[in-house]
């Protein structure tokens, strides 16, 4: 037992009423943004998530609406899709593109589209 699961499903898997470790996103964030806290990875966040039982990518989304500076690959903010998805507001933003040499074909793959050849005859 323990952790308030009353439903008898193992913590984690989804009750129907959202996945199990998504009540301890808040909490994981606010320990890993506290003041003096070591700066984690994505594998330490998400070890850190098995530990507490709370969702490493809500945790880091949560963590990240106050961080000073984020790291991120660079298609989250290049792709009006996956920054509108991921809620990414870059309005006053100091942003600094590592391998700025791919930033190109990033861009031209976010602002393309395949259609097939059926569907273009058909317009």
């Amino acid at each position: 037992g323990g952790g308030g699961e009353s439903s008898g499903a193992p913590v984690g898997e989804d009750t129907g009423r959202g996945c199990g470790y998504s009540h301890g996103a808040m909490k994981l964030a606010s320990n890993v943004s506290r003041q003096g806290a070591e700066p984690l990875d994505i594998e330490d966040l998400v070890t850190a998530g098995k530990k507490s039982r709370a969702c490493p990518y809500f945790a880091a989304k949560h963590a990240a609406e106050g961080a000073e500076l984020v790291f991120c690959p660079y298609n989250y903010l290049l792709d009006p899709a996956v920054r509108s998805a991921m809620d990414i507001d870059v309005k006053g933003a100091i942003i600094i593109l590592d391998e700025a040499h791919n930033v190109e074909d990033t861009s031209r793959e976010a602002a393309s589209c395949d259609i097939d050849l059926d569907r273009l005859e058909e317009a």
